[in-house]
């Protein structure tokens, strides 16, 4: 009898190793820290970190260095190793993911169309390497904001889109992340700034080559806690032309049109992300959320007018639907 009681506890002790050992292999924030924690070298120390912020100008670039350098190792992106003192460095700690305490949040500007965020959580005074945001473009700052119904913290990230020597546009936006159902999700995004010049024989073949039109936006953005979440934006948008036989220079340009709009997004929780307004294909009843109007975007205003809604279905999947096929709630 004992022998049998003492081999189904065995037993019982093997499967529930198993399934333990197979949850964690399939949970890649928990592969990623043991791996990082069982490694000294791709580790950070309170140390750096204070030496960073409040260190001599000395060791402040010691410290900086070693960040650039632990992070691009973490990432496997050393092939940018030989470049890291080209690399401009940002530093944050918020509270960004499920769990007790703040990460640490490390951001590298690798070049004029390239950045990464890595996060790191702090484990026995030290700092691990669990996660991170990639393809960005250069980021000029971030803003943390807290969604309760999450419980903790997102990322507004705030870059920058630099084409002036090719396409003639620069672009400053923001777009909101945020950790949902295990992986980083972009929940938001809106121009902060732009300017975009076009020929106007790009759109339409039969004018001619030397009419230009010069877009400018520049908007205002509030995020609001509120007892929901919200965004409140002021859409400033303007039209200038020219002519000229070559590219214009700013002072060439007469302005044309001016136009002032305003939207609101809310945080839904049903669709965990930022929205206008929610509604239902009237043929299948299946919901959706809006999340951008066409109509008031730059291409409309360039005369491509597009009755249709951007919307986000139930599954994050996203598409494009003709306002007469939406009844709106």
């Amino acid at each position: 009898m004992f022998r049998k009681l003492s081999l189904f506890l065995c037993s019982l002790i093997l499967v529930l190793t198993i399934f333990s050992l197979n949850t964690f292999y399939h949970d890649q924030a928990a592969v990623r820290t043991f791996r990082n924690h069982a490694a000294r070298n791709r580790k950070l120390t309170n140390k750096t970190i204070q030496q960073y912020l409040n260190g001599s100008e000395n060791e402040r670039e010691n410290a900086r260095n070693l960040l650039i350098h632990t992070t691009l190792k973490n990432m496997n992106y050393e092939k940018w190793l030989d470049y890291q003192e080209y690399i401009d460095l940002l530093l944050y700690t918020a509270d960004i993911m499920p769990g007790s305490g703040e990460e640490l949040i490390i951001v590298l500007n690798l070049s004029k169309d390239l950045a990464v965020a890595a996060v790191y959580r702090s484990l026995n005074q030290e700092y691990v390497f669990i996660h991170s945001l990639e393809n960005l473009l250069p980021v000029e700052k971030i803003e943390f904001f807290l969604i309760p119904d999450l419980g903790y913290q997102t990322l507004n990230i705030y870059q920058i889109l630099d084409e002036r020597l090719g396409a003639y546009i620069l672009e400053k936006f923001v777009e909101s992340y945020g950790w949902i159902s295990g992986r980083w999700q972009s929940l938001w995004k809106k121009t902060v700034y732009m300017e975009e010049i076009y020929n106007q024989q790009w759109i339409n073949p039969q004018s001619s080559r030397d009419q230009w039109i010069k877009i400018v936006e520049d908007n205002e953005i509030r995020f609001l806690q509120q007892p929901n979440p919200q965004i409140h934006v002021t859409i400033k948008r303007s039209k200038l032309t020219a002519v000229k036989k070559q590219l214009p220079m700013p002072e060439d340009f007469r302005l044309q049109e001016r136009i002032q709009a305003h939207e609101f997004y809310h945080w839904s929780t049903r669709f965990q992300r930022y929205i206008l307004k929610e509604g239902t294909l009237e043929e299948c009843t299946t919901p959706v959320a809006i999340i951008q109007d066409l109509e008031t975007s730059v291409e409309s205003y360039l005369g491509f007018i597009s009755k249709a809604y951007k919307v986000t279905y139930l599954n994050g999947k996203t598409g494009y639907i003709h306002k007469d096929r939406l009844s709106i709630k």
